[in-house]
């Protein structure tokens, strides 16, 4: 994952490359934000808002490749993200993330494949599985468990499932009031003792701002640690306070 840092293009196979954007290519467009979502989050994580179907929606469909192949799961998916196609939204996915022509792109419903002759790439379930691993660790997916319902929900009591449903809507509303990760981000690496220039910032590319974020974030979450631990107003109620962890040793690349 090293690598990453220091590659704006990764090799995928012998014909496919899978490009990193810059910080500036995802600020200043929305191609970004969409192909990532369709790419990189699970079939729980999108259908637990409606938690009495999740467990058989996720069952039937492992991942949004094989609801391209659904009429039915097609349109929720495309009420979902707004969109008239889904088929269109996973080639225009496909492409962004590998830099090539949608128009190259065929999908083969009977054999469940999408197909770029071209570049001789065949995409089934296990491949687009795979496509989606290397897409999550470019760009630090990390999906956000508290939105996320519990395996078996759908079998639960009508009340379980309708207390899961408020607090979702109460979670999801909390969730789309706090900036975005990359805004949050940029904000850390400003105010940081190591200033970076917003120039040099938009030129990165979005794993190495990613991890570079991180790591500002676990030195600030340090610093106020040791400043509480050093600190002589401050009292454990019991106990004794342990010193705080180095945050070289929590920071991963």
């Amino acid at each position: 994952m090293a690598s990453y840092l220091f590659q704006s293009v990764i090799p995928y196979n012998e014909n496919i490359n899978i490009h990193q954007p810059t910080v500036e290519e995802v600020l200043t467009s929305d191609e970004y934000k969409k192909s990532s979502q369709i790419v990189c989050m699970s079939v729980r994580a999108m259908f637990s808002g409606i938690p009495r179907h999740v467990d058989e929606i996720e069952e039937k469909y492992p991942t949004t490749f094989d609801m391209v192949f659904s009429e039915e799961m097609s349109h929720m998916l495309e009420e979902m993200f707004k969109v008239e196609s889904l088929s269109e939204v996973i080639i225009n996915s496909l492409a962004y993330w590998t830099h090539t022509h949608p128009q190259d792109y065929k999908i083969l419903h009977n054999s469940q494949k999408i197909v770029n002759e071209s570049k001789e790439w065949i995409i089934d379930r296990e491949e687009f599985e795979k496509f989606q691993k290397v897409v999550r660790a470019i760009t630090c997916y990390a999906p956000n468990e508290d939105l996320i319902a519990p395996k078996g929900i759908s079998s639960s009591s009508d009340r379980r499932i309708e207390i899961f449903e408020n607090v979702y809507k109460g979670r999801l509303r909390n969730q789309q009031k706090i900036n975005s990760s990359l805004e949050r981000s940029i904000i850390i690496a400003q105010i940081s003792d190591g200033y970076i220039p917003i120039e040099e910032i938009k030129k990165m590319n979005i794993y190495h701002f990613n991890k570079l974020s991180e790591a500002i974030a676990e030195k600030d979450r340090y610093r106020i640690e040791w400043d509480v631990y050093v600190s002589s107003k401050f009292m454990p109620t019991t106990g004794k306070l342990s010193v705080p962890e180095s945050w070289r040793k929590a920071f991963k690349i």
